[in-house]
């Protein structure tokens, strides 16, 4: 995803971001979810994220399209 013309650092590096935070406090809180245990859950994080970057393959399927049959 770093390297691609429509996605690149501009969803990769956020999506590297909060995966390594939903990562780190779900580790770090296991067994309770950190929610219970009084902390800040970044799943609507990496929600929000998976909806940019979904948002964004369907704005670039032309893009796709075009590319797949000039080849």
């Amino acid at each position: 995803m770093y390297n691609h013309p429509k996605l690149g650092k501009i969803f990769s590096v956020p999506g590297i971001v909060a995966a390594l935070l939903l990562l780190f406090f779900n580790i770090y809180f296991f067994p309770t979810p950190p929610t219970n245990a009084g902390s800040i859950d970044f799943g609507l994080l990496i929600a929000l994220w998976f909806l940019a970057v979904t948002i964004q393959i369907a704005r670039s399927l032309k893009w796709v399209n075009a590319k797949c049959t000039s080849e």
